[in-house]
């Protein structure tokens, strides 16, 4: 799911430098192709830090809650974390399919011209 949503990112970030009717719509888009592909590798991360959490707590036990137990620890950490964290992803998901459609109100010029399929195909 990583590297499918990563991709997806990536790929919006490549429209990096694309004509957008406003500076906010092009703000927009930017903003939220760089929270698309940094969410997924923030939730990644969690993940494998929430495997290694009973490694590091048993150092750092002087810094918990005696109460606190290693699985209290693994719940918070990754809960609130991949909710925060999936929840960027979807609202910067969702803003760019908005963005998307939004943008077909002004399409440049160039969009509109006839192309002469003939200079590309081949004539038999």
């Amino acid at each position: 799911m990583v590297g499918v949503g990563s991709l997806f990112g990536a790929f919006h970030c490549a429209a990096w430098s694309f004509h957008f009717p406003s500076d906010f719509e092009m703000t927009l888009w930017r903003s939220s192709s760089v929270q698309v592909l940094i969410a997924l590798i923030v939730a990644s991360y969690l993940y494998h830090l929430s495997r290694d959490i009973p490694e590091w707590i048993s150092k750092l036990h002087r810094l918990l809650p005696r109460s606190w137990s290693v699985s209290q620890v693994r719940f918070h950490t990754f809960n609130c974390g991949m909710t925060v964290s999936i929840s960027l992803y979807i609202m910067g998901r969702l803003s760019l399919i908005v963005l998307a459609f939004t943008q077909l109100r002004s399409l440049p010029q160039s969009a509109f011209r006839t192309v002469e399929w003939t200079t590309y195909i081949p004539h038999i």
